[in-house]
């Protein structure tokens, strides 16, 4: 309830990584950013709790596909596919419209909070509709082993690796950004297409989402393709309507290998 009581939550992380993420803009600018941002961090958290008490039909009404034709290929044919998110605008909503309202099984790529109250709490939230929770660290084990099964895998791509894993290194929001290489990996191991699942606020508590073809196989051997097409939807959606992704998340904690450690902007902001 941290959000709530502190109007502004870890103020300073938002306002360096706005600056960073658009240099052309003036301080008055960036500033104008801040009330939408915390707006949209408080609707998702109150959202994500009225949640646990919606129906299926309370959340058809609130979260609408604007295109699940764009699935129905796929699944007429039996094909599984990945569908590639980030954290804009309510992703809880999102992942939760997939499992109650799509006609195939949603596997959900997740990374385990700190908080076990709150990631329990999250985790039934996740599965109330009948989606499949798979820890990021199990995700290819756990995938194979369900390889029989017609499902959308889910995953929400813009999360920061941890320094000691493999990396995507790219430019993003304009600057030097590292990506997990689960989503650009996982697709060619198991030979299934890829989807971009693009979500805008309509307006307070209703969403829409299109879904947005990025990748098939065949895939070319040894090519990197898929992130680079994710970052640069990712990258569009949030430039439209930039208040509605999480700023507050410290997404630039390291620098790229060859820049020197005094480039990280969170050297003066960890405290906040």
């Amino acid at each position: 309830m941290a959000i709530i009581i502190r109007p502004f939550y870890r103020r300073k992380v938002v306002i360096a990584n706005l600056k960073a993420s658009f240099p052309d803009k003036s301080d008055k600018e960036i500033k104008s950013f801040l009330p939408g941002i915390y707006r949209n961090i408080c609707d998702v958290l109150v959202e994500t709790i009225k949640s646990h008490s919606m129906t299926r039909e309370q959340l058809a009404k609130r979260v609408k596909f604007v295109n699940i034709a764009a699935l129905n290929s796929y699944v007429d044919n039996k094909t599984s596919m990945y569908l590639l998110a980030a954290h804009q605008c309510n992703w809880e909503w999102l992942l939760l419209a997939i499992s109650s309202q799509l006609p195939v099984q949603a596997d959900v790529v997740y990374k385990p909070i700190k908080d076990p109250a709150m990631d329990n709490f999250l985790l039934k939230n996740r599965e109330r509709f009948g989606a499949h929770l798979i820890p990021k660290d199990d995700a290819l084990m756990e995938i194979l082993k369900r390889r029989d099964k017609l499902r959308a895998i889910c995953i929400a791509a813009d999360q920061l690796p941890i320094r000691s894993t493999n990396k995507f290194w790219t430019r993003f929001l304009n600057q030097d950004t590292a990506f997990y290489m689960g989503p650009e990996q996982l697709p060619k191991f198991t030979g299934l297409p890829v989807l971009f699942m693009y979500i805008w606020r309509v307006r307070r508590g209703y969403y829409n989402i299109e879904f947005i073809p990025i990748a098939k196989p065949p895939y070319a051997k040894g090519k990197i393709d898929i992130l680079p097409k994710y970052t640069e939807e990712a990258e569009a959606m949030i430039e439209k309507n930039p208040t509605d992704w999480l700023w507050s998340h410290r997404r630039w904690k390291y620098p790229k290998p060859d820049m020197p450690d005094k480039t990280n902007q969170y050297e003066e902001t960890t405290s906040d």
